[in-house]
């Protein structure tokens, strides 16, 4: 199934190519309202490919894969809107830039290179979470049906990556392989902090029924998280204003935003349909029957009423913002269909243990 996913981001990539006219400089997601950006990869890359407006998440990336160290921070300042918050944000820039160590001219190739190898690496994954839940591993491309994974690549955006190895984690922990859940999170925690809420889901779990796995799971993503953002506020000063545009009073921006959806019904309402489904199945299933997925995911669900009409507005914010509850919810969904229909021949369940989902 990796090979599927690797496929899908391959066209993917190779179709955003053709419409800049095999420009790679359409991966850095530089606006034309965004002359510091545009100044510093033209420089750096040569001629750029620009969007109209503000561009979009791959332009900061950029910035953060050509320094990830943040050696000069004033770059960031000059670059990033809100800097020590997107700094945070370090997991997918300091793949795309080889830890630093790769020449910056390769950068525009690199980040759509490592979304499309995690395109491959999430659906891998899914497909494995599938079987562990009795389903048939064709469930994985419940990853690439995730349509905040397809916004996600076409913003060189980092919720593929952050995705890819929450799951990945997830799974690690279905077969008791602490340390290695531990070291994923860290990955899915550098990539998007937001994934912390994973962490916390899966180690609550664990709380309850395992305690002595507590240390390998919850420690290395939160000492190295700790240590991370000690360094950016050491950089670039303590600020947190970025997350302040995206969270807000409980329930107030969704409400807000039903009005606009209800005044021009289109895509933004379908898709709230859509995830709202999605975290009332990952919920249920949480409270119904604990298990690694719906407790590693049922974050998403309870943080949803917190997030700002900024981001509950549209579709594409929505859908990446709340991504992991469509993955979760689908696999969590049919494995409860497939339990209530009772296992037929050549559908045997996964391994003692890891079936409690799907209640």
């Amino acid at each position: 199934m990796g090979l599927v996913g690797v496929g899908v981001g391959a066209v993917l990539m190779l179709q955003a190519l053709s419409s800049a006219g095999w420009n790679a400089t359409i991966f850095l997601n530089i606006g034309e309202a965004t002359p510091e950006v545009e100044a510093f990869a033209t420089e750096t890359v040569g001629p750029v490919f620009l969007l109209p407006q503000l561009g979009h998440d791959g332009r900061f990336f950029f910035v953060q894969a050509a320094d990830p160290w943040i050696t000069d921070p004033d770059l960031y300042r000059t670059t990033l809107d809100f800097p020590a918050y997107r700094a945070r944000r370090v997991g997918f820039p300091l793949l795309a830039g080889g830890f630093g160590l790769f020449p910056v001219r390769f950068l525009p190739w690199t980040l759509a290179i490592v979304n499309v190898a995690a395109f491959g690496l999430g659906t891998w994954v899914t497909s494995r979470l599938a079987g562990r839940l009795g389903l048939s591993p064709l469930f994985g491309l419940a990853f690439l049906a995730n349509p905040g994974m397809f916004n996600e690549f076409f913003v060189s955006g980092a919720g593929l990556v952050a995705l890819a190895f929450g799951l990945w984690g997830i799974e690690a922990a279905y077969g008791e392989r602490w340390w290695l859940a531990g070291g994923l999170f860290v990955g899915a925690a550098l990539a998007r902090e937001v994934m912390l809420l994973t962490v916390f889901g899966v180690a609550a779990l664990l709380f309850v029924r395992r305690r002595s796995a507590l240390l390998p799971v919850l420690v290395p993503p939160m000492v190295v998280e700790a240590a991370w953002t000690s360094w950016v506020w050491w950089r670039l000063g303590a600020d947190v204003s970025g997350a302040r545009v995206q969270i807000g009073v409980p329930f107030v921006g969704l409400s807000r935003a039903v009005t606009g959806w209800l005044n021009q019904p289109g895509i933004e309402l379908a898709m709230a349909a859509v995830l709202v489904t999605a975290g009332i199945v990952v919920l249920t299933a949480a409270i119904r029957r604990p298990g690694y997925l719906s407790w590693g995911t049922v974050g998403f669900a309870l943080v949803a009423p917190l997030l700002s009409r900024v981001v509950w507005q549209q579709a594409f914010d929505m859908s990446r913002a709340l991504a992991p509850l469509f993955t979760a919810a689908v696999l969590l969904g049919a494995a409860r269909a497939f339990m209530r229909a009772g296992p037929t021949e050549g559908s045997a369940q996964g391994p003692a243990g890891t079936v409690e989902d799907m209640a």
